[in-house]
């Protein structure tokens, strides 16, 4: 029988996780904040850091 839940994201057990970030412990200011790391959002901060958004 194919286990359906593993409470685990499919992406973490299929490719192994190189770096790993604690959360946050305190509060952080920033001009812009993208959620969520998918191409969008990568090509979103690659080019805002070039207009000097924090």
């Amino acid at each position: 029988m194919m286990k359906l839940v593993s409470y685990n994201p499919i992406w973490t057990n299929k490719n192994s996780i190189i770096n790993k970030y604690t959360y946050l412990s305190k509060n952080e200011e920033c001009d812009i904040l993208i959620i969520g790391a998918g191409i969008t959002g990568a090509i979103l901060s690659y080019y805002l850091s070039f207009l000097g958004k924090k």
